[in-house]
């Protein structure tokens, strides 16, 4: 446990923890230093098919990931998308410690965990298979392959990003095929501009995945709990 606390402060520089993403990023870098390889999901990013299949597929790859193409900016600036943190599965390698020592230069320095990752990527001098700057929504939503990237610092990690088709990122297709008629394995739908809850929880209306009822507070104070039930009553399946 002491060398443990002692890595921890080495890789963050003893820098105090100021917000919940980078506290995120600080619980995923301890399970990863404890070696083990695991899937992080936001709670509003949604397993609507059951991701385990492609990260079998790409069992080769150290970080796999769905894209975005708007935030951080300057990323879409620069190669035409991010890499979104919304959705992402990390193994456990010698690699992917290289990695996290880039992290850990960016810790502190800005307040998303996913802004921190992308720039780790940028002084990891990562080299992507194909990237288009300043892509915009439209091309972003109908690209139909992989994000491919090694960083060139040895020893080298291989980073996957899943095409907007099978990591849904809330521009991920147009109004007209809602809902969701591409079956992706993630829905992580977008806020709008209506504030963060009210946004996320309209566009999750009108993809049709949401489906707690609106007076779910009420009948759940007179409900039954018991699991299934208790949940078949809050919803309006």
């Amino acid at each position: 446990m002491t060398f443990m606390r002692s890595q921890m402060s080495k890789d963050f520089r003893f820098q105090p923890v100021y917000s919940a993403p980078q506290t995120r990023l600080l619980v995923a870098r301890l399970v990863s230093y404890w070696r083990y390889s695991f899937a992080s999901y936001d709670t509003d990013a949604l397993v609507l098919r059951n991701p385990q299949p492609l990260y079998e597929r790409y069992r080769d790859v150290n970080v796999i990931a769905g894209a975005s193409v708007h935030w951080p900016q300057w990323a879409g600036e620069l190669w035409g998308f991010s890499m979104c943190l919304g959705a992402f599965m990390i193994r456990s390698s010698p690699e992917t410690e290289q990695l996290w020592k880039a992290v850990s230069k960016t810790w502190g320095n800005w307040g998303s965990e996913q802004d921190q990752f992308n720039r780790a990527l940028v002084g990891s001098n990562i080299a992507w298979n194909h990237t288009r700057s300043n892509m915009t929504k439209s091309q972003f939503c109908q690209h139909p392959y992989a994000w491919e990237g090694f960083t060139q610092k040895e020893p080298r990690s291989h980073i996957l990003l899943l095409p907007p088709r099978q990591f849904c990122r809330g521009e991920c297709c147009d109004k007209t095929e809602y809902p969701l008629s591409h079956s992706p394995f993630i829905f992580h739908g977008g806020g709008g501009n209506i504030g963060m809850f009210a946004g996320k929880k309209l566009h999750m209306k009108e993809s049709g995945v949401w489906f707690l009822r609106e007076d779910w507070a009420q009948v759940s104070q007179f409900s039954e709990k018991t699991e299934r039930h208790w949940l078949k009553q809050l919803s309006t399946l």
